[in-house]
């Protein structure tokens, strides 16, 4: 069988290509450790292994994604090619297999203390630690279909913790369709990217994500069954948390720092939202602790998986529609999505192409559709093209009442979303050649002026 491909392989990765960096220094859990963090990341610097957590015996990993060539790697790709994999493999889901002993069981721990995690306070006025890269795991009571999703975690006791669900995400409707029944759910902890940029996604429900996961990485996930509760999870999880939900049972948590930029929906007051009750701890015999900031910026790393996985699903819904289109950049705020199409298509295609992307993802608030000629990855390129290629009177959708996240501070759920058209007008093509100088790649500065000392 190929090498397990895990949290920890793809560190012994990242150190082989010196994107690996040991923090000796004695870390704060509270506000340093997310500080550095995204220092590191704008500065487009490498993943982060803090081995000395202050008031802590686990060590801390951070930023294995806050960047896209890490993304790429994780798929085994390179900047130029990871998108379209990443679509590719979508195409080809692989079911899990049942492992009989899981390495993320070599230690089992029924007296839960959460206390014991390397938990981080991110922001200012975040009401405390959070857990934020833990992986949460449910299986639908009547399909018995897994979904894998990012939520945001606060403890609230040694076992217990308060779970925020989005009414619009998969979870909410599991939590639902379990009616007054406890619904057991799991939290992995550690795990290879993979798992992340699947979780970090809506697919339809009707998908299981473990087989996403399997062809995301070209390998079977190995599943393990938990030890206290109905359900299984990754064999190579770092730490693995066993619980239940019940229903009606409520607490409250927040504010916390979200990926908009702001807190929770607009708010800094706290929100009621379900409680898991943990009942079971598993671990590796050495655990590493995974954790990661939100954010709109490059130096969030939540940003990076989220993006690069609802590129794929837009694109398909895009290209669904109109043949020309070639690819999608989701920006950073998730918000926007450009897309870029070839020239040949015909008068009504744009509108099918925006209508199509925001059906098929909520998060969309505008959408951008640009020509080939234009770098959907430099914001300075699309803005150059909306602002010579579009006539506002024309080229402006409005799409009245769109369902929108419970987490955009300021829409209430629903709103009305914008599409842009910054093609060049159909036959006009002769009038908006680019200005370009021969030979500008080539030259070096360094042979023309001298460096100042």
């Amino acid at each position: 069988m190929s090498e397990l491909k895990d949290l920890r392989s793809f560190l012994t990765l990242l150190e082989e290509r010196g994107q690996l960096a040991h923090v000796e220094k004695e870390v704060d859990p509270k506000h340093e450790i997310a500080a550095v963090m995204l220092r590191s990341a704008l500065a487009d610097g490498p993943a982060l292994f803090f081995k000395n957590v202050k008031g802590h015996k686990l060590p801390a990993v951070a930023n294995i994604g806050a960047s896209r060539l890490r993304m790429a790697w994780a798929l085994g790709q390179d900047m130029s090619t990871v998108r379209e994999e990443y679509r590719r493999r979508l195409e080809n889901p692989l079911p899990p297999t049942l492992d009989g002993q899981g390495i993320c069981q070599q230690v089992i721990t029924e007296q839960v203390d959460l206390a014991g995690l390397p938990i981080i306070t991110a922001h200012e006025h975040d009401v405390g630690p959070y857990i934020t890269a833990g992986v949460v795991i449910a299986r639908h009571p009547t399909t018995g279909v897994y979904n894998l999703s990012l939520h945001r975690t606060y403890p609230k006791g040694k076992n217990r913790a308060v779970i925020f669900m989005s009414p619009n995400g998969d979870l909410w409707a599991y939590y639902n369709a379990y009616g007054k029944t406890t619904m057991p759910v799991a939290i992995a902890i550690g795990l290879h990217p993979s798992f992340l940029l699947a979780a970090a996604v809506k697919f339809p429900i009707s998908v299981d994500e473990y087989a996403i996961v399997g062809s995301l990485r070209e390998q079977a996930v190995q599943l393990v069954k938990c030890k206290t509760i109905d359900l299984e999870v990754p064999a190579s999880a770092e730490i693995v948390l066993e619980g239940e939900i019940t229903p009606g049972e409520l607490d409250w948590e927040g504010p916390f720092g979200e990926y908009p930029g702001y807190y929770g929906g607009g708010t800094l007051q706290p929100t009621q939202s379900p409680v898991v009750n943990f009942k079971a701890m598993t671990t590796r015999k050495d655990p590493i602790y995974q954790t990661l900031i939100t954010g709109p910026t490059l130096g969030h790393e939540s940003a990076h998986f989220s993006s690069l996985a609802k590129e794929g699903l837009v694109f398909s819904a895009a290209k669904g529609v109109c043949d020309f289109v070639s690819a999608v950049n989701i920006t950073l705020s998730r918000y926007i999505a450009v897309i870029q199409v070839r020239r040949g298509f015909v008068p009504g295609d744009i509108g099918l192409i925006m209508t199509a992307a925001f059906s098929r993802m909520d998060y969309l608030k505008h959408v951008i559709v640009v020509d080939d000629d234009v770098d959907i990855d430099s914001y300075a390129d699309v803005f150059w093209a909306i602002s010579t290629r579009m006539d506002p009177t024309k080229d402006l959708y409005i799409i009245p009442k769109q369902r929108m996240t419970s987490l955009d501070p300021s829409t209430p759920g629903v709103c009305d979303k914008v599409g842009m058209d910054a093609t060049i007008p159909i036959g006009k093509e002769a009038g908006f050649i680019r200005t370009r100088i021969p030979g500008y790649e080539n030259i070096n500065l360094d042979d023309y002026i001298k460096k100042l000392t």
